[in-house]
């Protein structure tokens, strides 16, 4: 039976890390505070939880009892396909799958790598496999399988979600703006380009807003004088 491991994490206990942090050294971008850190390498850091209020639900499905050798093809599979070697990747998944067969990570892996390789049926096949083991679902694997499903039945162009899953390549804010938007016009049937579209539009208002602030603050300043 598989373990579902839900981490309810107040933001308050976060701002308390936080605070406790103020008198150690500062936490670099490359080396974000982790809050919490699962068996298979996932983490949940201080970043993650930006601009969140509230309670955080997060849920771990699957990866009970998995053996170590198992983790460390995984592991192996990732380094290959960083490179660009998705054959040997595609092949260490394999057996990194074969060896937990409810284990859901290497399977919605070797999705992902079929779906670089621009295999669009193999990509549908494993985030089919993926959220059969993951029902509740396992990143984005619901996602990826519902515009890959509408892409072979024709409702979408072949290559949209690859398209869409690019975004996160892009770490400039204002080329990533203008890739959502040409996604959005491009495929204006695909919601998930608007959801991505309104997060950029909302992210712009509360920069501007901020630059706004600043330059208040700046001229109230000048006008005080010495």
């Amino acid at each position: 039976m598989w373990r579902i491991l839900i981490l309810l994490v107040s933001l308050a206990c976060v701002g308390a890390l936080a605070g406790c942090n103020r008198n150690q050294v500062a936490t670099s971008k490359e080396d974000p505070t982790i809050i919490f850190r699962s068996e298979d390498g996932r983490v949940l850091t201080q970043e993650d939880l930006k601009g969140f209020t509230g309670n955080i639900r997060w849920e771990i499905v699957g990866g009970e009892n998995v053996p170590p050798q198992a983790h460390e093809l995984h592991q192996q599979a990732r380094q290959f396909g960083e490179k660009g070697d998705y054959t040997n990747a595609l092949v260490l998944l394999e057996r990194a799958s074969a060896l937990p067969p409810r284990w859901p990570y290497p399977v919605y892996d070797r999705a992902y790598t079929h779906l670089l390789m621009k295999d669009y049926d193999g990509a549908r096949e494993f985030y089919r496999k993926t959220v059969e083991l993951s029902r509740r679902g396992f990143f984005t694997a619901i996602t990826a399988l519902d515009t890959l499903e509408r892409e072979h039945k024709g409702d979408l162009p072949a290559g949209t979600y690859l398209m869409y899953l690019s975004l996160e390549w892009q770490d400039d804010p204002e080329k990533r703006a203008a890739a959502v938007r040409q996604l959005a016009k491009q495929f204006p049937k695909f919601a998930p380009a608007w959801k991505e579209l309104a997060a950029c539009r909302h992210r712009e208002g509360i920069g501007g807003q901020t630059r706004r602030r600043d330059k208040r603050n700046v001229t109230d300043q000048q006008s005080a004088g010495p």
